[in-house]
This record gives structure tokens, sequence and C-alpha cells, in this order.
């Protein structure tokens, strides 16, 4: 008599493998204990046979997955976007978001290349081959003067005839950075009826308002990037610890013939206006001891921010900007390679990992002294007890052998104040630093 085809199959299997998964008894069958291992096996991998199944078509539907976006450097500033990226995490929350930081071009580049599947854009696109395209929003867009422009004086609710601005020299946004922003820039000129006069190109709309503050022009920007902060850091957060801090570094690229501060002092004085600064970014602290630098000392000297540390310092190792003020971990290993000449450090004391280079206090400027840090604050609420683990925890992870010396070589050091410490230190830094950015004009972006 012919075997039913699910016993032929079992034969099969167990001759395949060489075991015997069933044990034959006279009211049925029963599972060998190799059976069983194998079927538990099986079983398992018919569960993840469904999942993949079941992956595969969220993935397909969009529901799972890794999607890339791109979007420009100040977007994350701007309260469309966060508020995009929220909602979509609430209804997808299976599919990862890899945010990239790109400008215009770039982001629509590596769309193109299916580098990316998703690009935020600032502009319009002037080639949109390959391309779906979903307008979020338009928005007026507003002029950034001098203080002290005629146009300062005039009330911001009300709208200015872009006709007003002719005669003005204007600071663009970079060709290539952003073609479509400049074109429309000039387009809107002419349909107001000049030419406009252009001057100095700017990367990006944090550069721009640098060369605007000193004074090389107007510009026309999104208002958007420059909401209030929506807290206060004071009254919504305490204190854990101000963990670890690091600094500055006064570097110039190598063909500037000036071997420590004075003489950098004395070059720049040599011919106002010439020289000019990188930093990470309007606001960080290299920006504002560069500020101090440049205020105490009376200096003629401009600053350009850039979007991070590592930035500022390709800019001035290509010798775009002459002088850079970096965090000491941006710029340690250039300095040791020779790319870039160290001529300060802005701390109390010498960094280790550059034990050779003075401190401004040893070059006869002590005024000029500032660090960078980074510190741990919890919720105003948060209770006593969990506020101290926490510190607690932090201290003894930093106070490791191993990460004391990893911290070191990378230019950092230690700190580990209380949390009353640390509170008492953010007024202080808060005082001292305010006094910096209001002698400066610093605007927060």
């Amino acid at each position: 008599m012919q075997q039913p085809p699910l016993s032929q199959r079992i034969k099969e299997i167990e001759t395949e493998l060489g075991v015997t998964l069933f044990q034959r008894q006279p009211r049925g069958v029963e599972l060998t204990a190799a059976g069983q291992i194998f079927f538990d096996h099986v079983r398992i991998t018919l569960a993840h046979h469904e999942r993949a199944l079941d992956a595969t078509q969220r993935a397909a539907r969009g529901e799972q997955g890794r999607w890339r976006v791109g979007v420009p450097p100040t977007a994350l500033f701007h309260p469309l976007v966060p508020a995009v990226i929220r909602a979509f995490r609430n209804s997808f929350p299976l599919v990862s978001l890899t945010i990239e930081e790109r400008l215009s071009p770039e982001g629509l580049e590596r769309l193109h290349d299916g580098q990316m599947d998703v690009a935020c854009l600032r502009a319009p696109l002037t080639k949109s081959e390959g391309a779906v395209i979903h307008p979020l929003r338009v928005e007026p867009m507003v002029v950034a003067v001098p203080t002290g422009h005629r146009l300062a004086r005039k009330s911001t609710r009300e709208a200015l005839p872009l006709k007003e601005l002719a005669g003005e020299v204007f600071v663009v946004y970079a060709r290539e950075q952003g073609p479509a922003i400049h074109a429309a820039t000039v387009a809107a000129c002419l349909t107001a009826g000049f030419t406009p006069q252009l001057g100095q190109e700017a990367p990006r709309v944090t550069s721009a308002l640098s060369l605007v503050a000193a004074g090389l022009g107007v510009s026309i920007v999104n208002p958007a990037l420059y909401a209030a902060v929506p807290y206060d850091p004071h009254r919504d957060f305490r204190a854990v610890t101000v963990a670890v801090s690091a600094p500055t570094v006064l570097s110039v690229h190598p063909s500037i013939a000036v071997e420590n501060v004075e003489e950098l002092i004395n070059l720049i004085r040599s011919s106002p206006g010439r020289f000019s600064h990188a930093s990470p970014g309007t606001g960080t602290p290299p920006h504002l001891i560069g500020e101090q630098f440049r205020l105490s000392l009376g200096l003629d000297l401009v600053h350009v921010p850039f979007n991070g540390a590592g930035q500022a310092v390709a800019s001035t190792l290509a010798g775009h900007t002459a002088v850079a003020f970096s965090a000491l971990p941006a710029a340690v290993s250039l300095i040791k390679e020779g790319k870039l000449r160290g001529l300060a450090v802005t701390g109390r004391s010498r960094a280790a990992v550059l034990s050779d280079l003075p401190t401004m206090a040893e070059q006869g400027h002590p005024e000029i002294d500032g660090e960078g840090w980074f510190a741990f604050v919890a919720p105003t609420g948060t209770p006593d007890e969990i506020v101290m683990l926490l510190y607690r925890e932090i201290t003894a992870a930093l106070s490791r052998p191993d990460m004391s010396e990893k911290l070191s070589a990378l230019g950092f050091e230690a700190v580990n104040k209380t949390p009353e410490q640390s509170a008492k230190f953010f007024r202080s830094e808060g005082e001292r630093w305010t006094a910096v950015i209001r002698s400066a004009g610093i605007k927060a972006e």
C-alpha cells in the first residue's frame, strides 16, 4: 500500500539527516529526542520566516526600515522641521530616521544618486529631474542690516519695499552653495527696478549675518531661524555636574609669519580689516573668546562662523581664514603635525597634550581666558537623591584611569564639579560672557 505524501516526506528527511525523527507506536507516533530538537528549530525558523515576510511587507509600505533625510544645517532651528520629524516618528515608530546636514545642492545630488530618500530644501529647484517636489511653506524674508544703518530705525512690523535697498551692497549666498537663493535675490531686485550691487558671497546664513554685522553690506534672510529660545536655562534646569573642559586654542595658517601672540597682534594692527578669524559658529565658546581677544585689544578682526569646529579648522588649514579659535580637541593633531601653528591656549594652565604651547596669560594677556566645558543638567524638580546619584556615577566614570587617559589625549580635562559648584559656575559664566556678547553685539541665531 502506498504511503501518504506526508509520511513519504518525513522518511526522506530522516534519510537525508541519517536520524530517526519519529518513534512509531501501535497507536500513533511520537518524536524522538533528535526529532524534538529538529522540531524546535523548525518552529523558530518558521517564526523568523513569518516575521521576515511581515517586515518586508511593512518596508514596502514605508512602515518599517530606515529613511535617510537631508536637511540644511540651520533647518533644525526652524519650528517646521522638528515638528514634521516628531509627527513622522509618532505615525511610523518602526522607521528609523537618519538625519544628515547637507546644503541644498549637496542634498539634491545625494537624492539623485540614491544615497538619500528625502531632502528638505530652502529654495525652489532649478533642476528637478527625477525628484518629486512637495512645497511645504512659503515665508516672507527679512533684511539684515548693520547696527546704525538708516533702515535699522524702521519698525520691524512694516513691510519694506525692496526698492529701498537700491544702492546697497548685498552680502549674498554663494552661487555654489545656494544658487537658487542667489538667483532669486537678483531676480527680485531686478523686478523691483534696480540691479543689486553684489558684494561678498557667504556659504551660510550665519556667515552672511556676521559679514553684515561687520558692515560689509545687507542681506536677505529667513526670519524663522532666529526665534527666541523656548526655555530658561536657570529656571528650567538644575545642575548635576560640570564634567569636562577643554581650552580654546589660537592657531594660524603656517604661511602667517608669526610665532607668538604679540607678533599676531602687531600683524593685525598693521593691516586693519585684512584678517579674519574662523570659529565653530556664532555664540560658541571659541567665538566668544575670539571676540574677547578682539575687544580687549581693539583689533580690526572679522569673525567668520562655520558649522562646527571641523569646518572652522579646515578653513584655516586651507588658508581661507588666517586665524582660528577652536576647541583644542579639534586642532591638536593638526598642530602636532605642523599643519597649523598653535600660538596659545586660553586656559589657566597649559594643556597636557600640548605642554610646550604657552597660555595667553604667559604671553602677557591674562584677560583672555576661557574654556569650553560640558555639563550634565536635569529638569527642575528632579529629586535631590536622583541628582546626587547621577553626580556620583558620572564622576566615578570620569575618574577611571583609562577614561582620564583618553580625555587627556584629546585635550579634555575632567572637572567633576558638585551640583552646588556647578550652579554657581553657570551663573558666573553667564554674567561673564553676557558682557562680551553685549559689547560685541552678538545676536542669537
